[in-house]
């Protein structure tokens, strides 16, 4: 009608996809595995897994539908991991992947599912199509990779990271197990400095939903509350558990958004140089907030007052502080030609595109100067 103000359109689509979240989650792994019909479950995990005994927990759940455990999983997921996961899962005709373990374990087993199912010649083409090889998720930190249907591998040779991503991709289940998520303070801390990211950027996604925005303000809040006093006492169960239901909250509003810049950078810095995926957030994170702070509106002040409140770059310095984590690249021993490269690397990279603020080589160098 004339006179009348226009509103704003959106769509969102969301994975088919169950989370159970609690101490001794991990019981219901063999009822998950009964009902998206798998009788050949393949344990994808890494060697410290299975010597922590967390693959023997997994396996014992899932019970009769166990028939294999792949070690395979390496940080920042080389593509020769996933080939080997991706051959056990055709020796053994598996008809679902358990993936057991951080970040790297559950993109190895999503890459080698999508790589099964495009080599089956019946790829899925839409959100209403089932995978063929479904993945259910036990991870043991508060990486967001559970709920994502993206993943990243990396040329160990060449020191790239590759994005692929599918829309039968995402797990269709994650299981968080508290009992399983048992982290030191500073791998505790730096996992959640990702989960962060995660809610912060999927807060000021340009492709947002406003139920991803207020998924992801919520989750950043609790975070914001809880990181504290949960690296502080590991043993305070209240914090703990805040934790975790915040990085749940922040991967579950990223996977109906789209990554930014922050994560580009702390893909491509550990593809190049080998650092740890939540400490190179921790590097990045805050002089990505000062590159973006100026083009946010009402999203930025929500993200910052979830964080205590103030400009959003000072809050997220100031949250970030305390945290016994590097902030400087340089101390990471990353070099003024992996800051070259990385730059460079950006240029066509499908989450600096989509980024709110245009970043242009020039523009991702000063960025990163910024984390020296």
């Amino acid at each position: 009608m004339p006179g009348c103000v226009r509103v704003s359109t959106w769509q969102h689509t969301g994975a088919a996809q169950r989370t159970v979240v609690g101490p001794g989650a991990v019981a219901e792994l063999g009822a998950l595995a009964r009902q998206v019909g798998a009788r050949r479950a393949l344990v994808v995990t890494s060697p410290g897994r299975v010597a922590a005994g967390a693959a023997a927990r997994v396996e014992r759940a899932l019970g009769r539908a166990h028939v294999a455990t792949v070690a395979a999983a390496e940080p920042h997921v080389p593509a020769a991991a996933v080939q080997t996961v991706a051959a056990a899962a055709r020796a053994e005709s598996a008809d679902l992947l358990v993936a057991l373990g951080g970040g790297s374990a559950i993109d190895g087993a999503k890459a080698a599912a999508f790589f099964v199912e495009q080599q089956s010649g019946a790829p899925g083409v839409g959100y209403a199509d089932r995978p063929a090889l479904p993945v259910i998720a036990v991870p043991t930190t508060l990486v967001g990779a559970s709920w994502t249907r993206w993943f990243a591998m990396v040329d160990p040779h060449g020191g790239r990271a590759q994005l692929a991503e599918g829309p039968t991709t995402a797990p269709l289940a994650a299981v968080v197990d508290d009992e399983l998520v048992d982290l030191p303070p500073a791998l505790l801390a730096a996992t959640a400095v990702a989960a962060l990211a995660h809610g912060i950027e999927a807060a000021w996604s340009p492709g947002r939903s406003p139920e991803a925005e207020a998924v992801a303000v919520a989750g950043v809040s609790r975070i914001g509350a809880s990181l504290g006093r949960a690296v502080a006492d590991p043993t305070d169960g209240v914090a703990i558990a805040d934790l975790r239901d915040g990085a749940v909250l922040c991967a579950r509003a990223l996977a109906a958004a789209r990554p930014g810049l922050a994560h580009a950078l702390a893909g491509l810095l550990g593809a190049r140089a080998r650092v740890p995926y939540g400490v190179a957030q921790a590097a990045v994170l805050g002089p990505v907030a000062r590159f973006t702070a100026d083009v946010l509106g009402p999203e930025g002040a929500a993200i910052a007052a979830a964080l205590g409140g103030g400009p959003l770059d000072e809050a997220v310095d100031r949250f970030l502080g305390p945290l016994e984590l590097p902030r400087s690249l340089s101390a990471l021993g990353v070099t003024d030609d992996d800051l070259e490269a990385v730059a460079r690397q950006t240029g066509g990279h499908p989450w600096v595109r989509a980024h709110p603020r245009p970043a242009g080589e020039a523009d991702v160098r000063a960025v990163l100067d910024g984390a020296r």
